[in-house]
């Protein structure tokens, strides 16, 4: 598991490696704030996917990680 920075504070909270592949998280409490990926990640990086996790959805998308 890793976390994307860069020195003007786009960031990822988490990143974890599937099968090869990034999979970029966003961790948000409040679930109706949005989140993006910052183009310069996505740009640079591919990420399989972006999954925003809020207190509404998170024991759905991170019982997904067990799996």
């Amino acid at each position: 598991m890793y976390f994307w920075r860069t020195s003007d504070q786009a960031e990822i909270d988490a990143l974890i490696e599937r099968d090869g592949e990034l999979v970029a998280y966003e961790v948000k409490y409040n679930a109706k704030k949005t989140a993006k990926l910052p183009t310069s990640f996505a740009e640079t990086y591919r990420p399989k996917d972006f999954v925003v996790v809020n207190r509404e959805n998170c024991l759905e998308e991170l019982g997904q990680e067990r799996q």
